[in-house]
C-alpha cells in the first residue's frame, strides 16, 4: 500500500468513526435544548454516552493521523508547508477534542449545564479543525490532484466558520464529511 492510500484509509477511518458517533441514537442529546431532558437522556444510556465520546475522540485522532500521512506523502512537494500546518492544527485540535470528550464522558452534568472547565476546548477544536481544512485545501491546490478537492476544503472551511459565527455553533461531523471525501480521492 502506498503512503498516499494509507493516508486516505486512515483519514477515512477517522472520518467514519466521528460520523458514526454523531449519528448514534445517544447523540440526539446534542439537539435537545432542555438541560433536564438532556441529562435524563444521557443517564438513561450512560454506557452509550461514554462509548460515543470515545468514538468522537478516536475519530478526531485517527483523522489527524491521516493528515500526518498526507503530509508524509506530500512533504517533497510545494504543498509541504500548507499540509504540515493542516496536520499540526488537526493534531492540536484532536488533543483538545479528546480532552473535551473525556470531560463530557466523566461528568455529563457539567456538560449539560455548560460548566465544563476549561470551557474553551470545544471552541478551540472547532477553529483549529476549520484552519486544518483550509490549509489542507491550500496544499492540495499545489499538487496534481483535481483542483475541486482543494477548493472543496477551502470553501467548506469558510462556510463552516460563517455558520458558526451566524448560529453560534456547527455540528462538527460536517468537518468529517469533507475529510471523508478528500480521503476517497487519496485512496482512488
Amino acid at each position: 500500500m502506498t503512503i498516499e492510500r494509507l493516508a486516505g484509509v486512515v483519514l477515512l477511518t477517522g472520518s467514519l468513526l466521528f460520523i458514526v458517533a454523531a449519528f448514534l441514537p445517544i447523540s440526539w442529546v446534542f439537539g435537545e435544548r432542555d438541560p433536564e431532558k438532556k441529562l435524563e437522556m444521557i443517564n438513561a444510556a450512560l454506557g452509550s454516552w461514554k462509548f460515543a465520546q470515545v468514538l468522537f475522540g478516536a475519530g478526531a485522532a485517527a483523522a489527524s493521523t491521516g493528515l500526518l500521512f498526507v503530509y508524509l506523502h506530500l512533504r517533497n512537494s510545494e504543498a509541504n508547508t500548507a499540509v504540515l500546518i493542516a496536520f499540526v492544527c488537526s493534531a492540536v485540535g484532536a488533543v483538545l477534542r479528546a480532552w473535551h470528550t473525556y470531560l463530557r464522558a466523566v461528568d455529563p452534568n457539567e456538560f449539560v449545564y455548560r460548566l465544563l472547565q476549561p470551557n474553551w476546548l470545544a471552541g478551540a477544536y472547532f477553529v483549529l479543525t476549520m484552519a486544518a481544512l483550509f490549509a489542507l485545501g491550500i496544499g492540495l491546490l499545489k499538487t496534481e490532484y483535481q483542483p475541486w478537492v482543494g477548493w472543496m476544503n477551502i470553501i467548506a472551511s469558510i462556510v463552516f466558520i460563517l455558520i458558526a459565527i451566524i448560529f453560534g455553533d456547527i455540528p462538527p461531523f460536517v468537518f468529517y464529511i469533507i475529510t471523508a471525501i478528500t480521503a476517497v480521492v487519496l485512496i482512488l
